[in-house]
């Protein structure tokens, strides 16, 4: 991995935990966006969110908005979860 890469990284670290330290209330709102999860349907969409329960081919969860999904497994293709956390992991 390359310095500046690393560096840039790191600040971001250090910039987010001085946050965290002096706003806990941002706290919430970070892990939420950070678990966010990417459902794909065979329509062509994408649906940002976080999905609560995938059982028997049917998948339910909440957008951004706080609108509530539901999807039954012929409806999409596939799931990706935690997409900031691969994000970061790709970058590293």
């Amino acid at each position: 991995m390359r310095t500046g890469t690393f560096c840039a990284i790191l600040g971001i670290f250090a910039g987010a935990m001085c946050l965290l330290l002096f706003n806990p209330g941002i706290h919430t709102g970070l892990v939420r966006y950070v678990n966010q999860d990417v459902l794909y349907t065979k329509a062509g969409e994408s649906v940002c969110g976080w999905i609560w329960d995938e059982k028997s081919g049917i998948v339910a969860g909440e957008t951004q908005d706080g609108e509530i999904f539901v999807f039954r497994g012929k409806e999409y293709t596939r799931i990706e979860r935690d997409t900031f956390l691969h994000l970061l992991r790709d970058l590293m």
